[in-house]
């Protein structure tokens, strides 16, 4: 449930992770340049890894060691700009749902929780038949398609429906969008 008198938004990988993780590579950069004390957020919620559940992957190269290491890091990062912490513990997937939920000030009802755990523990019963493939000759590849994309020459036009696409919009001025003003 969305409340609009306290809107809610969710970073995955905001300027501070990526500070924690040049820190940790030992990555030289100049801090001010990412405005950390600018984009400060009201609390970080952090899953600290687990190393029964911890697989690696084409996304997540580190061993579980290095994972580890750069979750403390950023947990470090985070204290170090007087971000506060919340740990979701380890525990069941009704457990972290229910946890994150009340966090997010959303109300789920028993059967959405059951079908989230569903959902969740499907997941990870695929992941691990994954496991059980035979990858020793495979190379890695990003993309599953062989394909590669037409190539054209890039003209730009408006594609004759400025006036068409502008009628869609409640407020124009000459052949601008009109909309809120939402930085202050």
């Amino acid at each position: 449930e969305f409340k609009k008198d306290k809107p809610l938004v969710f970073f995955d990988r905001g300027i501070h992770d990526v500070i924690a993780y040049m820190d940790f590579i030992g990555q030289p950069y100049i801090q001010n340049e990412f405005k950390p004390k600018k984009n400060t957020y009201e609390i970080a919620i952090l899953l600290p890894p687990w190393k029964e559940i911890y697989i690696n992957d084409l996304h997540r190269s580190e061993s579980f060691e290095e994972a580890n290491g750069l979750y403390h890091q950023i947990k470090k990062t985070y204290e170090a700009f007087n971000i506060p912490i919340l740990e979701i513990p380890k525990g069941t997937a009704k457990d972290r749902i229910l946890k994150i939920a009340n966090l997010s000030k959303i109300s789920i009802s028993e059967d959405q929780i059951e079908k989230l755990e569903s959902e969740i523990s499907s997941i990870l019963n695929w992941v691990e038949n994954l496991n059980e493939v035979d990858t020793e000759n495979i190379e890695p590849m990003s993309n599953s398609l062989t394909n590669f994309l037409q190539m054209r020459e890039d003209i730009v036009n408006d594609g004759e429906k400025g006036s068409e696409i502008l009628s869609n919009s409640p407020a124009e001025d000459k052949s601008f969008f009109v909309v809120p003003k939402v930085i202050e």
